[in-house]
This record gives structure tokens, C-alpha cells and sequence, in this order.
């Protein structure tokens, strides 16, 4: 078993853990799916590039409040796409090519599970590979929740982690949550052509926002999109390219394509941490103390698989902290 001084599990935030001050110890970086983490894969970088082109498309279509003439020939989706992805794609590579290319740094393309105290197994494309550490942080964010009558209905859905990479905008779509993620894609689609249906469980949508902000919003949206508030999905069916979801009073609505967005859970469930000792939250999230330590000795934890604020620059902040305690 190789031993390294640092293992640093995810390279989303975790990966700006390791700074040049890190250059005399023996590194690793374990990333299972992208270099970059969700922020600047599937998250706040690319949703914001689509949603300043939805307010310049909705700019054009509405000149004429303003006595301006102009007229919207509609968006260019595939376009759009591939400008926003060729760019976020290049800068993925680019840091991902860094750390491979870094001599103080090993980085394992892989999955990661605790085998024992500080003691990882790392399942790659070409095998296993065993390893252990002095000291390891947890970095490993979180995913898009997808609800029980999703998941049993086989039927194909989409997330916030591919909705964004489709290669056209359906005619109809339905939304199954009214959370920020749900809010800012809906303005997307809608932009793009599509008709939207929002499915949300509670009576207004950004239901954890500000309540005299998420009750404006809610009555803002209701003549872009047909609203099924306060209303649950209990099931799936049709086939692909032509859905019907049930709700919970009995009422049916069809479309072209299901965006769940209906929360996120993090990836802790997927560690084995019981095996390292560190203890979790009822909701999955890895207990921390002040400085970012886990209940297991020489292991930290930082971004969305621990905290409450599942943001970049709270993940950000709570790297510096790792860091620095790290080496200290």
C-alpha cells in the first residue's frame, strides 16, 4: 500500500487546498468525475452563462416596452452550448493537465472508499489501487437528489449535471422542484422556446429565500409558466420523448423532457466513512468542528459534503481554513 502525506479527496474546491506551499510533501488528488467540481462543470459558472443569454433574449423580445424595435429571431441553442462548454471544457483540461503534469502531486482518476483509518481503496478505469495517508480531506461535494417515482419509472430525466449539454431545447418541459437551481433553468428553457410546467411540493417557489422575495417571484412567473404548487410527483410514465406525470391530487401533465431539480444530497453515502470513523449528519453531511475536522483523527472536510451553505465561495473559504490547518 502507498503512503502518501496528503490525499485529498475531490478537485472541485478541494483541489485549491494544495497550494505551492504544499511542494515538499507527497500529494494526492482523488477525482472520481471532473476536475473543476460542479461549479465550473454543471453550476454556478455555466447556469449563469445561459441565464445572461435568456436576459438578453428576453431584452430583445420585450424593446418594445421600451419603444425600441427589435425583434427576436430566436436563441441558437447548440451554439450557445458549445460557445459556453468549449470554454468551461478547456479550462477542466487545463486543470487537470496541471496537477498530472506536477511533480509533488499524484492524481488518481477514480472513485474512492474508506477501507480503514485513514485508508482509502480507489477503484479506477483499469483497477484497484490501495493506499493510505497521514492526513486526507473530504472534498467530495454532493449530487442532484432525484426522487423515488423518478427513479422506478426507468424513464430518462435530466439533472442540472446534463440539462445544460442536451442537444436542443424540448418543446415541453417539466420541472419537478422550485428551488434557485429550478428557478434559473426554467428561465433558460423558457427563453429557449420551451413551454414550462414547474412541479413544486410547497405554496410559492425559492421556498427558502427571502419570503417577500420568493412570493414576488412566485407571482412574477405565473404568466410565463403554468405552476403546480404545493403538489408532489407520485409517478412516471409514457416513454421517451413523451411523459406523463402523475401528482399527488390525482391531476396528469405531459412533456418532451423531465429537469428534476428538487434538491441535492451529498456524497457521503458513497465513502464508506463508517470504515474511517467519521460520523455524519441525520441529512448525510460529514460532522466538522470549527477548523474543518471530521471526528476521525488527521481527517477534514470541506464544501458540500459537509456544510449547511452548499455554495463555491463558502467551499472556497472553508479550503483556506483546511489548508492552513493542515499545515499547522
Amino acid at each position: 500500500m502507498r503512503q502518501h502525506d496528503l490525499v485529498v479527496i475531490g478537485a472541485g474546491s478541494g483541489n485549491s487546498v494544495v497550494d505551492d506551499s504544499f511542494a515538499g510533501l507527497d500529494v494526492a488528488i482523488v477525482e472520481e468525475k471532473w476536475f473543476g467540481g460542479t461549479c465550473l462543470n454543471a453550476g454556478c459558472i455555466p447556469s449563469k452563462m445561459f441565464a445572461y443569454a435568456a436576459h438578453v433574449a428576453r431584452t430583445v423580445g420585450e424593446a418594445g416596452t421600451y419603444d425600441v424595435g427589435a425583434e427576436l429571431l430566436g436563441v441558437r441553442w447548440r451554439a450557445m452550448r458549445d460557445r459556453v462548454f468549449a470554454r468551461l471544457d478547456a479550462e477542466r483540461e487545463e486543470g487537470r493537465r496541471g496537477r498530472r503534469e506536477a511533480d509533488s502531486v499524484t492524481v488518481y482518476e477514480g472513485s474512492a472508499r474508506f477501507t480503514g483509518p485513514r485508508e482509502l481503496r480507489i477503484e479506477c478505469a483499469d483497477g484497484f489501487v490501495d493506499i493510505g495517508a497521514r492526513q486526507i480531506v473530504i472534498a467530495a461535494g454532493g449530487r442532484p437528489l432525484v426522487p423515488p417515482p423518478v427513479l422506478e419509472s426507468t424513464l430518462p430525466y435530466e439533472t442540472s449535471d446534463t440539462v445544460m449539454r442536451i442537444e436542443a431545447p424540448p418543446r415541453r418541459l417539466a420541472v419537478l422542484g422550485g428551488g434557485y437551481i429550478a428557478a434559473e433553468l426554467a428561465e433558460v428553457f423558457a427563453a429557449a422556446g420551451s413551454s414550462v410546467v414547474i412541479v413544486e411540493k410547497e405554496d410559492r417557489l425559492l421556498g427558502p429565500q427571502d419570503e417577500t422575495v420568493a412570493e414576488r417571484f412566485t407571482e412574477l412567473v405565473r404568466s410565463r409558466y403554468d405552476l403546480r404548487l404545493g403538489r408532489e410527483v407520485t409517478a412516471v410514465g409514457g416513454r421517451p420523448g413523451a411523459l406523463r406525470l402523475t401528482l399527488d391530487d390525482a391531476s396528469t401533465l405531459e412533456a418532451d423532457m423531465l429537469l428534476v431539480a428538487a434538491g441535492r444530497v451529498p456524497n457521503s453515502d458513497r465513502l464508506n466513512l463508517e470504515a474511517a470513523g467519521v460520523a455524519t449528519h441525520d441529512d448525510g453531511r460529514v460532522v466538522v468542528d470549527a477548523y474543518q475536522r471530521t471526528t476521525a483523527e488527521g481527517v477534514f472536510a470541506l464544501g458540500d459534503i459537509c456544510t449547511p451553505v452548499p455554495l463555491k465561495h463558502v467551499a472556497n473559504r472553508e479550503a483556506q481554513v483546511v489548508a492552513h490547518n493542515l499545515r499547522h
